[in-house]
């Protein structure tokens, strides 16, 4: 685990540096937030989606691992404003919230089975 958190402060930090010089690269921003999920920081991944989400980078993609971050987190009202979000943008399927891991605590909640439902009815029942 530590040699994931070293990877992922050098990945960052490369980022970082980018963005001194493009500070409104919503990219990077969202780049620097995958890396913390992945190393399991999940609050430096939700500040650094919100940047890039700010910034509108790919919003649907964003919201939804922001959605990710924040359940991770235990932070469920913000983990379903987003999740619902990227629904609503079209980058969540049933399938996939379903299976999603960093999801996971969020399956007891009965807002979940209704974004489920809401993914399915917005790609036709898929």
């Amino acid at each position: 685990r530590s040699q994931m958190v070293a990877e992922a402060d050098a990945a960052a930090a490369r980022f970082e540096r980018y963005l001194q010089a493009n500070p409104r690269s919503g990219r990077a921003w969202w780049s620097i937030g995958r890396v913390r999920l992945a190393a399991g920081q999940d609050r430096e991944a939700v500040h650094a989606y919100t940047r890039a989400l700010s910034l509108g980078y790919r919003r649907g993609a964003t919201a939804y691992d922001l959605a990710c971050a924040h359940a991770r987190l235990k932070e469920r009202d913000a983990a379903f404003a987003r999740l619902f979000e990227a629904i609503d943008l079209g980058a969540a399927t049933a399938d996939h919230v379903e299976e999603d891991d960093d999801l996971w605590n969020l399956r007891r909640d009965p807002r979940f089975e209704k974004a489920v439902a809401r993914a399915r009815a917005a790609r036709g029942g898929r």
